[in-house]
């Protein structure tokens, strides 16, 4: 099977912490979307206990109640939890504070969550049927939606809420070349905002103000990261060097951006700005440390480390300060979602 570059680097790394080879963690396919796509079908909610607000709309053909959906508190951050076998992976929430462990999906594998900007509802991409394919769901769970059925993945949101950022083989894409896409809710493609046969772009997300897209290409050969003008549609080098630049997360102000560097056989976390400032270096070690995300206030740190003998969650001070052990279980904690 075709293979996801960002998740194979992850699931390598874990793979080779945990003994394993990681070839059955997830697939990437390259079908075609296309504007003429059938809207996909609404799945069934997950068992959920819900307490959203009810709304009243009356028009002329009566009164209509709907319940919208409850936004997240900001000390919930969402990730992608295993089974005791590591053979199932879902997307789970967790309080800040360790508490409150919960898991929102019953699938075999779901993958990098991400909260929309009122932190209602849930992006994340799914394999079960060997494709990737974009679901979405209210933050406590419900509303479990598939929202495309053609192979994509990596789904974030737009500042404004109304639409997805994601990557997606398009168009007669060589085999594992995504591009990146802006679509809708209901899955319908709105624009592909980059196109580079020959290289893959993927894991892409808007700065605040809508006007940059922050993303990862390997058309320097390795793995990169660059930024796209989203008015003038120009594409420049951000961060690159030796080993691997992947996971790039934008704090909440928009000045700061978290990615991994993987060289040398593990990985660490480095923090830098959008102006040619310094790259700071927040975790140096043996461990492999992966996969952060801010807090809302940006003030905090939640990422993924084996520092503990096992992958678990772990969250630092935003200057890489005062690690704290969020989790502690025999399962696995990955792609953490905060902000």
């Amino acid at each position: 099977m075709h293979r996801l570059f960002i998740l194979l680097v992850a699931m390598a790394l874990i793979a080779a912490a945990c003994g394993g080879d990681g070839s059955d963690s997830a697939s990437a396919a390259t079908d075609a979307p296309t504007e003429t796509d059938a809207p996909p079908a609404t799945q069934p909610p997950a068992e959920t206990t819900t307490t959203a607000a009810e709304a009243t709309t009356t028009t002329a053909a009566g009164t209509t109640t709907t319940v919208a959906p409850k936004a997240a508190s900001d000390d919930t951050i969402f990730f992608v939890g295993s089974d005791a076998e590591v053979a199932n992976f879902n997307i789970f929430s967790v309080k800040a504070d360790g508490s409150e462990r919960t898991q929102l999906t019953e699938m075999t594998d779901a993958f990098i969550p991400n909260i929309s900007p009122d932190r209602t509802q849930v992006a994340f991409f799914n394999t079960d049927t060997g494709e990737e394919f974009v679901w979405m769901m209210d933050a406590d769970g419900g509303n479990l939606t598939q929202v495309t059925d053609y192979s994509s993945a990596t789904a974030d949101w737009h500042p404004d809420g109304t639409s997805l950022i994601m990557n997606s083989d398009s168009q007669g894409e060589p085999v594992d070349t995504p591009d990146v896409y802006s679509v809708s809710l209901d899955g319908t493609v709105i624009e592909q905002l980059i196109d580079s046969d020959a290289t893959a772009d993927f894991d892409a997300h808007f700065t605040p103000d809508g006007s940059t897209v922050v993303f990862v290409s390997t058309r320097n050969g390795d793995s990169d990261l660059f930024l796209l003008d989203i008015v003038s549609g120009e594409i420049i080098e951000f961060i690159g060097g030796p080993g691997d630049q992947a996971v790039p997360r934008i704090s909440p102000d928009g000045t700061m951006v978290l990615f991994t560097n993987t060289a040398g056989g593990d990985s660490d976390i480095y923090l830098t700005d959008f102006k040619d400032g310094p790259i700071t270096v927040l975790t140096d070690g043996p461990e492999i440390d992966d996969m952060a995300d801010w807090s809302p206030d940006g003030q905090r740190i939640v990422f993924m480390s084996d520092r503990s003998g096992n992958f678990d969650l772990w969250i630092m001070d935003a200057d890489g300060s005062n690690p704290i052990q969020l989790t502690d279980t025999p399962e696995l904690e990955l792609f953490p979602s905060w902000s």
